[in-house]
């Protein structure tokens, strides 16, 4: 049934999907205006080092490598994908790491390529 209610939802709808696809065809110029205009930090320079590219203005420090003796005595294990810090005491910041290790090996564990820290750590505080 045609309706005036029917006309102005479809209409709408056309309407909406010619916005979009506006998008998709602009000009060169206008699609070169649009790109420095987009919101960002600027394109990211090559580092030195070559560990991570930052926009200008950026630095980074690395805290601590795979490998690297933490002060309980056990290994920074290796295979990390998740971090997140926690102000604690007298100014200092929790650093909570999560690695994605499998049980079955050993090289990127916290306890060495042969579990010889192992007995550093309580069987209690295993869970």
């Amino acid at each position: 049934m045609r309706s005036r209610r029917n006309f102005i939802k479809v209409s709408g709808m056309a309407t909406l999907g010619f916005m979009g696809l506006h998008q998709w065809i602009k000009s060169p110029a206008q699609a070169a205006t649009f790109a420095s205009a987009a919101p960002g930090y600027g394109p990211l320079l090559p580092d030195p080092a070559g560990i991570i590219n930052l926009p200008k203005g950026f630095t980074y420090k690395i805290i601590s490598k795979k490998g690297d003796l933490m002060d309980d005595g056990l290994f920074l294990p290796g295979a990390p994908d998740g971090m997140a810090t926690f102000a604690g005491k007298n100014g200092r910041v929790i650093v909570v790491r999560n690695h994605e290790n499998s049980p079955d090996s050993f090289s990127n564990g916290a306890f060495g390529a042969q579990n010889e820290l192992l007995t550093k750590v309580s069987a209690d505080n295993f869970y």
